[in-house]
């Protein structure tokens, strides 16, 4: 699990669970690398860190996410099997292309998600689907891993 919330938010965390390992992100640091970004005119390329398009780029036009998690880590996107970094980057871009994270000012699309669907699963292992929509997104159905069929 990472997060820019400080120590408060790790001990939180760690509470409850205490198998996750917790990274905090330095914000400060990424605020100064934001800032230079905007001085320089170059591109991002940190994972977490991408670029929201205002919702009306892709105003009407749905998202349909899947992730899918073992043991509390995603594992896959709309059915395809990912390494962590490569999801939570292509949740990144997803998400920043419909707007997630525009009305809060965060540049954090993919973490916003991610967050979304963690707290909608209510088991460690199982199949989160969301909506994308005009810069909002919203859990459609949340299913524990027993429940998920394997076809």
């Amino acid at each position: 699990m990472a997060h820019g919330g400080g120590d408060e938010l790790s001990a939180a965390i760690r509470q409850l669970d205490a198998a996750l390992r917790v990274l905090t992100i330095d914000t400060a640091r990424l605020s100064s690398e934001r800032a230079a970004v905007r001085i320089s005119g170059v591109a991002s390329r940190h994972l977490l860190q991408r670029p929201v398009s205002d919702p009306s780029v892709a105003r009407g036009v749905v998202a349909n996410l899947e992730i899918r998690f073992e043991e509390a880590i995603p594992v896959a996107l709309n059915g395809v099997p990912l390494p962590l970094a490569e999801l939570v980057e292509s949740l990144s871009l997803i998400g920043g292309g419909h707007g997630i994270g525009h009305a809060e000012s965060a540049n954090a699309p993919g973490a916003i998600v991610l967050d979304a669907a963690y707290r909608a699963l209510d088991d460690r292992s199982g199949v989160v689907r969301l909506e994308l929509l005009d810069g909002r997104q919203r859990v459609v159905a949340a299913q524990p891993h027993a429940l998920v069929s394997r076809a």
